[in-house]
C-alpha cells in the first residue's frame, strides 16, 4: 500500500511539474531598435571644467561642492610657479563649486580665479 501511495504521489508530482510552463506569446526582450532619440541629444552626464587659479601667497587649494560633501580636488599652490591649472570632470547637475572659501559659478571654457 505504501508503494502504491508513493508511486501515485510521484506520478502526480511529475504531472504537476511538467504542466507548469510559461505562456510565451511574444518576444521576451524589449525592442530597442525602434527607439529614436534626437540627434543633438547629449548622453554625457559630466562636463570638463578647466580652472586657472592665481594668488599672491602659497596656500592649499581645495575644490569641493558648495555644501562641502564632495571634494573634487586638493592641492598646493605655490605663488612662485605662477598659475595653478586644474582640469576636472564634474557632473552636469553641479552649477557652482567652492574653491577654498570662494563660491564660483561654472561656465564654459577656462575659468580664472584670483584667491
Amino acid at each position: 500500500m505504501k508503494k502504491q501511495l508513493y508511486f501515485f504521489s510521484l506520478v502526480l508530482l511529475v504531472l504537476l511539474i511538467s504542466s507548469c510552463r510559461k505562456n510565451i506569446d511574444g518576444p521576451v526582450e524589449p525592442d530597442f531598435v525602434s527607439s529614436q532619440f534626437e540627434e543633438q541629444f547629449d548622453w554625457n552626464t559630466s562636463r570638463i571644467v578647466e580652472l586657472e587659479i592665481k594668488s599672491d601667497a602659497d596656500q592649499f587649494v581645495q575644490i569641493s561642492s558648495v555644501d562641502n560633501k564632495v571634494r573634487y580636488h586638493r592641492g598646493v599652490y605655490q605663488a612662485s610657479n605662477g598659475v595653478y591649472s586644474v582640469t576636472l570632470s564634474i557632473p552636469k547637475t553641479v552649477k557652482e563649486i567652492k574653491i577654498n572659501a570662494t563660491i564660483v559659478t561654472l561656465s564654459d571654457g577656462v575659468i580664472s580665479i584670483q584667491l
